[in-house]
């Protein structure tokens, strides 16, 4: 059961890599004359790379479910607003007055204050302009933790097992039909990844899942497939 304060050095490995992928993932490098060659090498790696912020998210949900001192929702929603929220912030007020141009709107008297204030709302909701969409979406993901982890403790893995698998459906339906709303309560469109984080943790610890060197060849050999398919 993960603690508070642990480490888990493969998680952390894990963490770096997710990181480096995260940022190929938002860098651009398509030449416009590239060839199909080039563009087919440029989708196999941001596909590969997409998977990063999932990963995240169920690192995230396998140690904050996992953990029993979450079930105390005071106490965590404290952590987390004292952790979270002045970065956040900071963030957000940058983003503002760098990004939105309401501010500008607001100050020619183009805006009431009352229109700034719902203009605001509607450009957190989606995303404060992509770069800022994650930290938008984290108060609904970190607010059902306390929840989440007294629903672990009571029903069988089976049972919670199904109900990620159904959050995660949600989510594809979601991404198919490019369904948006309210930042923090699009985070429901995530709660699979991280209710399955939990689960793969479990299963991890019960020595339930196969070894990585397994997994590696399986994934490898997915991908040598989907190119002799495409080919």
């Amino acid at each position: 059961m993960p603690q508070q304060g642990s480490r888990h050095m493969g998680l952390e490995y894990l963490r770096c890599l997710a990181a480096v992928m995260v940022v190929i993932l938002h860098a651009w490098f398509m030449p416009s004359d590239a060839s199909q060659v080039y563009i087919f090498c440029t989708a196999i790696v941001y596909s590969v790379v997409s998977i990063a912020v999932p990963s995240f998210v169920m690192m995230s949900g396998a140690f904050l479910i996992l953990n029993e001192r979450n079930v105390q929702a005071g106490r965590f929603w404290l952590h987390c607003f004292k952790k979270m929220f002045p970065l956040s912030f900071a963030f957000f007020v940058l983003a503002f007055f760098w990004q939105s141009h309401l501010w500008e709107n607001y100050v020619e008297g183009k805006y009431s204050g009352w229109e700034l204030f719902l203009k605001t709302l509607r450009w957190y909701g989606g995303g404060a302009e992509s770069p800022l969409w994650y930290l938008c979406m984290l108060p609904g993901l970190y607010g059902v933790v306390p929840l989440l982890a007294r629903m672990w403790k009571r029903v069988s893995l089976c049972c919670f097992s199904l109900v990620a698998l159904a959050f995660y459906g949600l989510g594809i339906y979601a991404r198919l039909n490019e369904v948006h709303l309210f930042h923090p309560f699009s985070a429901i469109f995530w709660l699979g990844y991280f209710m399955l984080g939990a689960v793969l943790m479990n299963l991890a610890g019960k020595q339930k899942l196969p070894s990585c060197k397994i997994c590696l060849s399986l994934i490898i050999l997915t991908v040598l497939v989907g190119v002799a398919y495409l080919y």
